[in-house]
């Protein structure tokens, strides 16, 4: 990880923070896609989990723009989520 961007000092323990406090994004990021992608599955709103993933992973086109139907959207999703 490159921490030229980054605003923290260029100290090792604070990079070290960073690392640790990016990684914990990552999972919760992570675990709050696995939920989306469960709920729908069993039946969950579309609308709300499209408006939510949105907010978590803003670069996953394709519902609202009406150019992935709802299954390929799922598939992006688990796919980013992968990525991750």
């Amino acid at each position: 990880m490159n921490h030229s961007n980054c605003t923290h000092p260029a100290t090792k323990a604070a990079r070290a923070q960073c690392r640790k406090d990016r990684a914990a994004h990552l999972t919760d990021r992570r675990a709050a896609l696995d939920a989306l992608i469960d709920s729908y599955y069993h039946g969950g709103d579309l609308e709300e989990i499209a408006g939510m993933a949105s907010i978590i992973a803003p670069e996953v086109k394709g519902y609202y723009d009406g150019t992935l139907p709802a299954e390929d959207f799922i598939a992006a999703l688990s796919g980013y989520r992968s990525r991750l």
